[in-house]
Order: structure tokens, then C-alpha cells, then sequence
């Protein structure tokens, strides 16, 4: 009897399951039909004249002529929509009529209500849909080959706006406010061109989940990128949970993604310093205590995170993705942990300027001595212009107890002429500031930068020369390699003058 049971429970809960599923639909079409009777359309004088008007405009070759048959077509449906707003074949015919005018938005709401009114009309509203999406969206592609992009997202915006089951369009949207933003000169167009972008990526993602053309390699690509851009312009607006909850989203449906953890739990960690800083400028204690109970909640929820990160195979994580589990780590106060995911980075890319730097950080602030004397040495040989490095490097001697060498370095330190500062490693370039700490103002500054692949050899060099700045004063640089190179991963840098 026990193992009969085992098989017919089962067997009901499919039962129970269809059951429930056709009621769910039954009460679905119910409340359907109460939001949307159904009318039987009817043809009438009006109709009959939109029809041979809107039949005359498409015969038209002159744009006025034919923008007169058309309005005449509308003011004719108008009218029949106030007289017999529940004739369906009115809002039928005025969503083409809008469609021949470029209305897109218009169309669409009309043949939304259309369809609501009278649903066999939805295979043919859905083949005018298609081919209004396919003009718009094939001459949107034509204006971006000839580069008249500005033109040519009006019509991507027109494209999703008589079907928003496809994502690719308002994606294009997206992606081009955020070049937008790039090129922004003032705070308002920055601003401006952010919100269309955050927008235009949310918009991208719900029309991904709503689509049924996309396949489903398609359908992930879309979501994931999406997602990046999305959380990536709410973090830099300092939307920090908001960014978090566009991550989280995306778990739900696809829990197994290593890097979207990754980026998650930074986001956390993120906001839990965020709010520590709040909580030590804050004086008020009922408000202290609540900001420090939602730190604690996403410290754990954090360090949760970063431990399914730490458990999980690793083989396949690129030396970014150590490196930003590290920086959340860091953040958390985890030092001993990020100083291994900040180590495998640069197993991976042994000139990280930003990963050899906090590593050293982590181990001085674990006091592991020993090793940070060597990690120390190797950032300010690859480093040598900069205090903080410096520091550290006299920091690691003392702890060592090797105190004649430790003031050798501070007093190196003291006598720097000028440092490099924020030194990293954007697309390629290397970037950072200049300082004139002793300096006569327009005294030669001239630094040498060699480069490196992820094995660790040196595949190019390039230079930047500037007069120094006033005493105090910054200079910004970028310096690229001499000649083109395939990958660059680091680079280190030695002063060539002042000698």
C-alpha cells in the first residue's frame, strides 16, 4: 500500500495542477471579458469614407495630398468614435491611419483597444504590427549605416513603440544615450542622457521577457547585458540598492551566474559602507540605530554572498572577476580573504597596478609581514614616484623589524620630487596625475611606461612629457603604447627626468 501511494500522489498533483489552471484561465477570460465586452464590429458611412480616403493616400505621391487624405480618414473614425465609441472597426481603421502618419505610439494604443473590443481582430492587427515594426526598424538601420544615428534612434523609438515584444530596438535606444552621456558637456545633458539610457535598458529588459521570437541564447545575452548597463548607470547615480535589486532580479533566473553574484555582492558591500559613513555623520541615535541594523542585515546578506562566491569552482573566473571580489571583501573588513582573491588576480595578470597595491594593504593590515616586505618591494619597484607606496614599503620593514631600512624609505619618501597618483589601467592607456610636490614650476617631467600581457611580458612602451605644474598643482595623463598591441593587462613605469 505504501509504494501505492507513492505513485498516485504524484499523479494527483498533476490532476490538482490542471485543474487549477484551467479554473485560473476560466476566471482570466472572465475578467477579461468584464474589462473588454465584445463588440461585433459594424461598417458605416464614416468607416466606408475613412477607408477610400486612407485607400487615396496610399495612391498619393505628393506627402501633403497625402497628409490631407489621412487626416480627412481620421476625422471621419473620430467622429464615429463619438457616435458608436463601441464599434470597434473605428480605432481598427484609425491604426493604420496613424501607422501611414509615423504615429506609432498613437497606433498602438488604438489597435490595443481594438483588439479588446473585438478579438478576432488580433491576427491581423499583429501582421500590421509586424509590418510597421520591420519599416521603421530596416530604416533605422539604414540611417545608422550612413551614420545619422540622432535619426535613426526617433525610429528605433517608433519600432518598439508598435511592438515592444522586441527588445533590439529600444536596446539600440539605450546603448546610444549611453555614448550620449559620454560625450555629455554639462550636468543636465549627463543627467538627461542617464535617465533615457536607464530607462531604455529597463524597457529592453521587460520586452526581453515578454518576447516569444528571441531564442534562448538570445533571450540570456539580452537580459545579462541589460542588466550590466542598467545596474552600472543606477551605481554610478549612487542608487546602490536599486542597482543591488536589478542583480537580484537576474539571480532569480539564473542563479548559477558566477560573475552576476560577483557584481551583486559588491553592490552590497557597497551600500554597507555607504551607510557606515552615514552612520558616523549622523548624531541623532533612533537614526543611528536603524541605518546600523540595515548595515548589519546586508553585511550578512554580503558575506553570504562572497562565501557561495569563495565555495564555488573558480577555474574559469577571469582576473576582473578576482579582483572585484576582492575590492567587496575589502570593504567588508574580510582583509585576509581579498588579499587571496586580490593574489589570484594577479596569478592571472601580475602587473595589476590596483590589485599588487591592495594586496599590500590587506597584508599590512593582517601584519603578515613576511610577505608583504616582498609584495611591498615589488609596488614600489614597478611604482617608485608615489608616498603612499613608499609608506608601505617602510610600513612592511618595520613590521619586519628591520627598522636602518625602514628609514631609508621614509626618508626616499621625504625627498620625492613630484608623484604619480591614481595610476591605473583603462582600456588600454594607462592613466593618472602628475603632482609637483618640490619642483621649480616648468621643470621637465618626463616618464617612461613599459607594458605587459596577462603572462607577464613586456610587449610595448610609450611616454608622457610635461613641464611640472605649481608646487601642489596636478597634471592628468594617458599614455598608450608606441604601437599597436594585441593585449595589456599592467604596466610599470620608471622616471626618465627629472634623473
Amino acid at each position: 500500500m505504501t509504494s501505492c501511494r507513492r505513485q498516485i500522489a504524484p499523479l494527483l498533483a498533476v490532476v490538482m495542477a490542471v485543474v487549477l489552471f484551467a479554473s485560473g484561465a476560466a476566471a482570466q477570460q472572465q475578467e477579461k471579458q468584464q474589462q473588454c465586452p465584445q463588440h461585433e464590429p459594424r461598417e458605416s458611412r464614416r468607416t466606408r469614407r475613412a477607408e477610400s480616403e486612407m485607400e487615396r493616400a496610399r495612391q498619393e505621391t505628393a506627402q501633403d495630398r497625402r497628409s490631407e487624405r489621412l487626416a480627412s480618414a481620421l476625422e471621419n473614425l473620430e467622429e464615429g468614435m463619438e457616435s458608436e465609441p463601441d464599434n470597434p472597426i473605428n480605432y481598427f481603421l484609425a491604426g493604420q491611419a496613424y501607422v501611414a502618419l509615423e504615429d506609432y505610439a498613437t497606433a498602438d494604443s488604438l489597435w490595443d483597444r481594438a483588439v479588446c473590443m473585438w478579438e478576432p481582430y488580433a491576427g491581423e492587427v499583429e501582421a500590421f504590427r509586424f509590418v510597421a515594426w520591420t519599416n521603421a526598424f530596416n530604416r533605422a538601420q539604414d540611417l545608422v549605416s550612413i551614420g545619422d544615428t540622432a535619426a535613426a534612434m526617433v525610429l528605433f523609438r517608433k519600432a518598439y513603440a508598435i511592438d515592444d515584444s522586441r527588445p533590439y530596438p529600444i536596446f539600440q535606444v539605450a546603448a546610444y544615450s549611453v555614448r550620449q552621456a559620454q560625450l555629455a558637456e554639462t550636468d543636465s545633458a549627463l543627467q538627461a542622457s542617464l535617465e533615457a539610457a536607464s530607462w531604455g535598458f529597463q524597457e529592453a529588459l521587460s520586452a526581453t521577457r515578454r518576447s516569444e521570437t528571441l531564442t534562448d541564447e538570445e533571450r540570456r545575452e539580452f537580459i545579462w547585458t541589460s542588466t550590466a548597463n542598467l545596474a552600472q548607470i543606477l551605481a554610478y547615480q549612487g542608487q546602490l540598492p536599486e542597482a543591488a535589486e536589478v542583480y537580484e532580479r537576474y539571480l532569480e533566473d539564473f542563479p548559477g551566474d558566477g560573475e552576476a553574484r560577483s557584481r551583486f555582492a559588491s553592490l552590497v558591500a557597497a551600500r554597507v559602507s555607504e551607510l557606515e559613513e552615514y552612520i558616523q555623520q549622523t548624531e541623532d541615535e533612533a537614526t543611528r540605530e536603524i541605518l546600523q541594523a540595515e548595515a548589519d542585515s546586508l553585511r550578512q546578506r554580503a558575506v553570504s554572498e562572497y562565501n557561495v562566491l569563495l565555495a564555488a569552482d573558480a577555474s574559469d573566473r577571469s582576473a576582473d572577476q578576482h579582483h572585484d571580489i576582492g575590492i567587496g571583501l575589502y570593504r567588508l573588513g574580510l582583509y585576509e580573504e581579498a588579499a587571496g582573491a586580490f593574489g589570484k588576480a594577479l596569478e592571472l595578470e601580475a602587473y595589476r597596478p590596483q590589485s599588487l597595491g591592495l594586496l599590500g594593504h590587506c597584508l599590512y593590515v593582517v601584519q603578515r609581514f613576511d610577505t608583504l616586505v616582498a609584495v611591498a618591494e615589488q609596488v614600489v619597484e614597478r611604482y617608485p614616484y608615489n608616498e603612499d607606496n613608499l609608506a608601505l614599503l617602510a610600513q612592511a620593514y618595520r613590521g619586519a623589524e628591520d627598522s636602518e631600512r625602514a628609514l631609508q624609505v621614509l626618508q626616499r619618501r621625504e625627498a620625492l620630487p613630484f608623484q604619480l597618483v591614481e595610476v591605473n589601467l583603462e582600456g588600454g592607456v594607462a592613466t593618472g596625475a602628475v603632482e609637483n610636490r618640490t619642483l621649480e614650476p616648468g621643470t621637465p617631467i618626463e616618464v617612461e611606461f613599459t607594458f605587459y600581457d596577462s603572462a607577464g611580458n613586456a610587449v610595448g612602451t610609450g611616454r608622457f612629457s610635461e613641464a611640472a605644474p605649481e608646487q601642489g598643482g596636478w597634471i592628468r595623463f594617458q599614455v598608450a603604447p608606441e604601437e599597436p598591441v594585441a593585449e595589456i593587462t599592467g604596466f610599470a613605469y620608471r622616471v626618465v627626468q627629472p634623473s
